[in-house]
């Protein structure tokens, strides 16, 4: 890619020092002197870096040692910030993993435009710079299908299955895997024991099963995937 002054503020973020300081170099270099690049190592300062300084781009690895301290989770907070920064992350996992990833966890059509490898990355990450700050997003919907292709059919019902409840119906599902009984389920999310019966006629319609245990089961199965795909 030929270099080109395209104006961006980019915020590269990674807690890996060589990697962080040869892309803000990189960047620096090629998108020219009207463009701003800054880094941060750290996801916790990048978030408040983000809504101080509103990026056009963020630049963000998928990798941080924890899921709930990784790139998604990032671009999750800024997302419910109603940050307007378009991020593109980079791995050095299986680039259709971090796309199922990002759908397990709804983040398809939000502000994720873009999935790069770290493998070699110059040349596209700048490409898809280039797109992305002109608006095209290429993890989307058909990317998604593409990784979903790659799967077993079994591995493809479970995480479609539950992908499709909500949030509060996966936190159900989640606390059953550690209670034995609606009451207590319903005590430890602070909700309403109707609540909680409501959310679970919905849950078993789903799944097409009679009981909680059931879905607890394929819940772990669903969790055993997600960790063969890098989620913990």
């Amino acid at each position: 890619m030929a270099d080109s002054d395209i104006g961006l503020k980019v915020l590269v973020v990674d807690d890996h020092a060589i990697t962080l300081a040869g892309l803000e170099g990189l960047l620096t270099k090629h998108l020219g002197d009207s463009s701003e690049v800054s880094s941060c190592s750290d996801t916790s300062d990048a978030l408040e870096a983000i809504l101080e300084q509103k990026p056009d781009i963020v630049v963000c690895d998928l990798d941080f040692g924890s899921e709930r301290t990784g790139g998604f989770s990032l671009a999750q907070a800024a997302w419910e910030a109603e940050c307007l920064s378009k991020f593109i992350m980079y791995t050095g996992a299986d680039i259709n993993q971090a796309a199922l990833l990002g759908d397990a966890r709804n983040l398809v059509g939000k502000n994720i435009f873009a999935i790069e490898s770290k493998v070699n990355p110059t040349d596209s990450l700048l490409e898809t710079i280039a797109k992305v700050a002109e608006g095209v997003r290429p993890y989307d919907s058909f990317s998604v299908r593409v990784a979903k292709s790659q799967l077993p059919e079994e591995d493809l019902r479970t995480i479609e299955s539950f992908s499709s409840l909500t949030e509060r119906q996966l936190e159900i599902v989640a606390a059953y895997a550690t209670h034995d009984d609606r009451k207590s389920v319903a005590a430890t999310l602070g909700v309403s024991d109707s609540t909680v019966k409501n959310s679970i006629s919905r849950i078993l319609q789903i799944f097409n099963v009679d009981s909680m245990r059931t879905v607890v089961a394929r819940y772990k199965d669903y969790q055993d995937i997600l960790s063969r795909l890098g989620a913990s």
